[in-house]
């Protein structure tokens, strides 16, 4: 199930209502998720010798937190 992107905490799409009660957690959560995947993608950069600003623009995860 995709929920789309969250902001500043929110889901900009409607949640199930299931998950509607737990909306702040999944964006803390894909928060989470969203900075791990930053982080292995920088040390990836960092382990091929590449600049990690273009390595992280080159693959499309422009917003990051770089």
């Amino acid at each position: 199930m995709n929920f789309g992107e969250f902001k500043d905490g929110k889901a900009q799409q409607p949640l199930p209502p299931s998950f509607a009660a737990h909306e702040a957690e999944l964006g803390r959560f894909m928060e989470l998720c969203n900075r791990t995947c930053a982080r292995v993608l920088e040390l990836l950069a960092l382990g091929l010798g590449v600049s990690i600003h273009t390595y992280i623009h080159t693959c499309l995860f422009d917003g990051l937190p770089f």
